[in-house]
């Protein structure tokens, strides 16, 4: 299943040079799932933000209440946007299931 294409992606030139400016190519490029590292407040709202708009994600913290303080936040963003018609409670379930914690 691929993902929400990204315009203008950067990808290593056919020589293998991977820093940004010479050598990249910008390109369509799909995007399967996407790593937020750091469970606090920006980081928990990062995610959210990117699994409500059709991206799975991946939320990584090093400590476990982190994740836990997180997930409560996250469904708190999902319910508010529903209570404000900002998305269906469909919607943000499906949001809600496209991110995983680790």
């Amino acid at each position: 299943m691929s993902g929400p294409t990204v315009e203008g992606a950067l990808r290593p030139d056919d020589n293998g040079a991977t820093s940004i400016g010479r050598g990249m190519k910008p390109l369509p490029q799909s995007i399967g799932r996407v790593g937020v590292i750091g469970a606090g407040v920006m980081g928990s709202g990062i995610a959210q933000w990117i699994a409500a708009r059709g991206f799975e994600v991946v939320l990584r913290d090093v400590q476990p209440e982190c994740l836990d303080r997180a997930a409560a936040v996250m469904r708190g963003l999902f319910d508010g946007a529903v209570e404000r018609g900002k998305l269906s409670a469909d919607a943000a379930a499906r949001g809600w299931r496209r991110i995983a914690t680790t």
